[in-house]
């Protein structure tokens, strides 16, 4: 740690008044990473959703309310990916301070790219927050603007430690700049070659790194594709030259892989929800890097060594 840094922690701590840390929660890993960098040297955030199932079928435990109940902050993306939470958050009391993503002015907001196909817009056609791709945290310029919002919260519901935030909150972003210069160059020599995702979850992150989706399995993932729909990404994958699929560990594949039986065919798994890795400070860079380093691998698998 930084002579700096240490001195603002010693500050922070000796000026400390009211509750020693704040009670922050947040939904998901990669985000909870970001807020966890944040308070970092203050408090570790809780972390509601470990990532293990997907976010759209998980039950929500009384334990999790109870928590959502007694917190100071709470930071989620919204009703359109963790859908059974939106009624417990929106009754919430006016003690707790409710950061929602999805409402946020974050550089990056781009539209679902077949929202009618997707099953939570089904009683929600009319309201534009579902028109809205929610997957906002896969980008990280997002990320690094998350950071800010967070710090500037804290800061104001615990100002003796304002400065500790705020410092957390630059570090992050430094880091995560080192971070995004290195994904880049992993994919730059793969961003012309097209791919196919299984779920439609990655639009960010394709966008900051001018990746080429060629095609999306479902945008339905608790519901399998259609025969029809199989067949004519099969056709696309001979048209286009496709070597390769992006499937996410959440969700079941085995429907593509039945009908896509080609050996040439490559199969990568992107987790959007850094499930496999362990929560903290360092998990959303990292989640970057293997992001990154999938999708090279699977549109340019290394040569295999003869033994």
């Amino acid at each position: 740690m930084t002579t700096p840094r240490l001195f603002l922690l010693i500050i922070a701590f000796l000026g400390m008044t009211g509750p020693a840390s704040a009670a922050v929660l947040v939904t998901i890993k990669p985000v909870h990473s970001i807020v966890t960098a944040v308070t970092d040297g203050i408090e570790e955030p809780d972390l509601l959703l470990d990532g293990t199932v997907s976010v759209h079928l998980d039950r929500i435990k009384p334990s999790v309310l109870r928590s959502l109940q007694d917190a100071d902050l709470v930071v989620w993306v919204g009703e359109g990916i963790e859908t059974l939470l939106a009624s417990a958050i929106e009754q919430l009391p006016d003690t707790v301070r409710v950061i929602t993503l999805a409402n946020a002015d974050l550089p990056s907001q781009l539209p679902l790219r077949d929202s009618h196909d997707h099953e939570h817009l089904d009683q929600h056609s009319d309201d534009h927050e579902f028109k809205l791709d929610p997957h906002l945290w896969l980008d990280p310029v997002n990320a690094a603007a998350i950071a800010d919002i967070v710090a500037e919260t804290l800061a104001e519901l615990y100002p003796t430690q304002r400065q500790v935030y705020l410092q957390n909150a630059r570090e992050f972003k430094a880091s995560l700049a080192n971070t995004v210069e290195t994904v880049a160059s992993h994919v730059s020599d793969v961003s012309d070659k097209p791919y196919l995702v299984f779920h439609d979850s990655l639009q960010y992150f394709e966008n900051r790194f001018a990746l080429n989706n060629a095609g999306v399995v479902t945008y339905q993932p608790q519901v399998a594709p259609s025969a029809r729909h199989l067949k004519a990404l099969k056709q696309s994958i001979t048209d286009k030259g496709i070597n390769c699929i992006l499937t996410e560990p959440q969700f079941e594949t085995s429907s593509i892989k039945t009908v896509v039986s080609d050996a040439s065919i490559n199969y990568r798994s992107i987790d959007p929800l850094a499930s496999m890795l362990p929560s903290g400070v360092g998990l959303y860079q990292q989640w970057l890097l293997d992001t990154a380093i999938a999708i090279r691998d699977c549109l340019n698998p290394p040569a295999k060594t003869v033994e």
